[in-house]
């Protein structure tokens, strides 16, 4: 569907499909289909999750010798 989008922006007001009458549509066309990209860009980096604080994360065990199953006697 974009590409459909960028084909008729780069043939909006032509009535012939080869020779340099295209070149101001096509220049259109590449010019859109980069502001887009960067738009793109932008929200991924705006979106991003940022990365956990020291005073977010999950505590850490403060024993040196965590217990396995296997050590638990019923």
């Amino acid at each position: 569907m974009g590409l459909a989008i960028l084909v008729a922006i780069a043939n909006a007001g032509v009535h012939t499909t080869t020779g340099p009458d295209l070149v101001p549509g096509l220049r259109t066309a590449g010019l859109t289909a980069v502001a887009l990209t960067l738009l793109g860009v932008a929200i991924a980096l705006i979106l991003r999750r940022p990365a956990l604080s020291p005073a977010l994360s999950p505590p850490v065990a403060t024993s040196a010798r965590q217990r396995r199953e296997s050590d638990i006697s019923a």
